[in-house]
């Protein structure tokens, strides 16, 4: 019986090992000693530890530190262009984003444009943020000379501590 499960094991790593992917996430034998990769085992199977079985290899390197950022928080924001879609001269829309859980201290920003309506003879704009705490920041998007900003979808990133 022990050759047999030998023999169950080797073909089980043999087919792990050429598949690559095996949506599967115990090992089990049934009573004649056939190995399966399932899900789950089936009743009259017995769960098989890999540990034990010698299926752990040795503990590799030590892998490159990640960045110091243990917590992300990202969103998209559709800033009202009310005060930005009439007149001329220098206009200033902002919104204010509060974090779902306040940072331990206040985070890095970083902001993006996805979607932007505008017209004019030239079109400019400036998007930024101020007044940063541990729990959010003012999102801010301006427009000056004539152009005009129909709709304005901004999105960020704050990753800190």
């Amino acid at each position: 019986m022990k050759t047999r499960m030998a023999v169950g094991l080797v073909m089980l790593m043999l087919f792990v090992g050429i598949s690559g992917y095996a949506d599967a996430d115990v090992l089990c034998a049934n009573k004649k000693g056939s190995v399966f990769l399932r899900t789950m085992c089936k009743s009259k199977e017995v769960r098989l530890d890999p540990v034990a079985l010698g299926l752990v290899g040795p503990q590799g390197p030590q892998g490159l530190p990640g960045i110091d950022a243990p917590r992300i928080e990202a969103s998209v924001i559709n800033i009202p262009t009310d005060t930005l879609s009439i007149g001329t001269g220098e206009r200033v829309s902002c919104a204010v984003v509060r974090f779902a859980q306040p940072f331990a201290q206040p985070p890095s920003i970083s902001l993006g444009v996805p979607v932007l309506s505008s017209s004019g003879s030239n079109i400019v704009h400036s998007l930024y943020y101020r007044d940063i705490s541990r729990t959010g920041f003012d999102i801010c998007l301006g427009t000056w000379a004539d152009t005009h900003i129909y709709t304005a979808w901004m999105n960020w990133i704050a990753f800190g501590q």
